[in-house]
């Protein structure tokens, strides 16, 4: 059976289109992962280098919103029940700065709370199409809202807070790579933020032996130096890491450091 020439020659640049197609998405998407890998890497060793977690945490906001080409990147932390603040920014020029801002969202609940805690995610394309709750659509507007994809920072089974992302000038549709990448960030930031409240605790007893017993604070210093070299290291376990830094205490010692995982 012959086929008429013209459909043919159809059919072949049919298929050659289909595969330039499918070589460049496929090229498109490399160099987004290989991003994606190099931002987790720097915030990886940032975390590592630094103990300061506001440098950490504004680090990884700005990157992020230049990463993904939107208009606003937010760390908002519960503070008061589930109601917050935005804690670190990196956003536009062309946009309001929502820093520091006391964030009462009536929509958000227990029930809210428990899903995220539990890993959900939301991406919404837009407030005024994905069938979101009034009040939250009215919120999301006020704060110059379109898009925005929230994901959760999870502190040792504890819901710290929220990374969101904020597209403002239009309605956007985020991508797999784009939820992956800030799911991979977000678990980044909870090490950064146990990291620093460790080490915040342990500097505490520190002062605090200073001041009561010069053997107690000798111990507490090793301690101290004993974590900031754990936290360096590559492969650290967040759940055993308090009872390695006691082991690391002299004997006499042992149980002076009252951890507080919350």
């Amino acid at each position: 059976m012959s086929y008429p020439k013209d459909e043919v020659d159809n059919n072949i640049s049919q298929a050659k289109q289909l595969s330039l197609y499918e070589s460049s998405n496929y090229e498109y998407l490399l160099r987004q992962k290989l991003r994606q890998e190099k931002l987790l890497s720097r915030i990886s060793l940032k975390i590592r280098e630094t103990l300061k977690l506001e440098e950490v945490l504004q680090t990884a906001v700005e990157e992020v919103r230049q990463l993904l080409a939107t208009d606003r990147v937010v760390l908002y932390q519960f503070v008061n029940g589930w109601n917050g603040s935005v804690v670190v920014e990196s956003v536009s020029s062309d946009y309001m700065s929502i820093l520091d801002m006391d964030i009462n969202d009536t929509c958000f609940s227990q029930e809210h709370a428990v899903l995220y805690r539990d890993g959900r995610i939301r991406a919404i394309n837009d407030i005024y199409l994905e069938g979101l709750a009034s009040c939250h659509v009215q919120l999301l507007a006020q704060l110059q809202v379109r898009a925005n994809l929230v994901i959760p920072v999870i502190r040792q089974d504890f819901l710290w807070g929220l990374l969101i992302a904020h597209h403002c000038q239009n309605s956007r549709k985020w991508e797999d790579w784009e939820i992956e990448l800030l799911k991979q960030l977000s678990v980044q930031l909870a090490i950064a933020i146990q990291q620093a409240h460790l080490y915040e605790q342990l500097q505490a007893q520190v002062q605090n032996y200073s001041v009561n017993s010069n053997s107690q604070e000798n111990a507490a210093i090793y301690a101290l130096q004993k974590l900031k070299l754990l936290l360096q290291r590559e492969d650290i376990c967040w759940e055993t890491l308090p009872a390695i830094v006691e082991e690391s205490l002299d004997k006499a010692y042992q149980g002076i450091i009252t951890w507080d995982k919350k």
